[in-house]
């Protein structure tokens, strides 16, 4: 059975790095400095938090810093930062936020104080369904 390596990764506001889907010339150290970090784990799956919206973006980085034949799955936008996550061979990725409508309210005594509280997902999570090869 082959290994394969997963990482989760905050680059904290992604999305200021770029401009017009490209990175801006004053923050290509910084662009730098998250693809040596992504390069020392070697992932085959990466999962960006607080990711820029813009999918050009994405490209434009894989491209100009990280390389690695990553490809993009990305859902509905999540807000000012997303979640994105980076894959490449032998995964595929088979569903993006695809029919995955679990994510509503509920309530819990979460301090078992006989009050049930209410609770909401603040940011609805990315889910990716990948296949591994043929």
């Amino acid at each position: 059975m082959a290994d394969f390596t997963v990482m989760a990764y905050n680059v904290e506001w992604m999305s200021r790095l770029f401009d017009a889907g490209l990175v801006k010339p004053d923050e290509i150290a910084r662009a730098r400095a998250i693809a040596k970090v992504i390069k020392r784990v070697n992932p085959d799956v990466l999962a960006l938090c607080e990711a820029a919206n813009d999918p050009a973006a994405h490209k434009s980085f894989i491209a100009g810093f990280l390389g690695g034949g990553y490809k993009v799955a990305a859902g509905k936008s999540r807000g000012l930062q997303d979640l994105v996550v980076y894959y490449r061979d032998p995964f595929v990725a088979e569903a993006v936020d695809d029919a995955f409508d679990e994510y509503v309210s509920w309530t819990d005594d979460v301090d078992a104080d006989g009050v049930l509280e209410h609770f909401r997902w603040e940011r609805r999570p990315l889910e990716v369904a990948f296949r591994v090869g043929a």
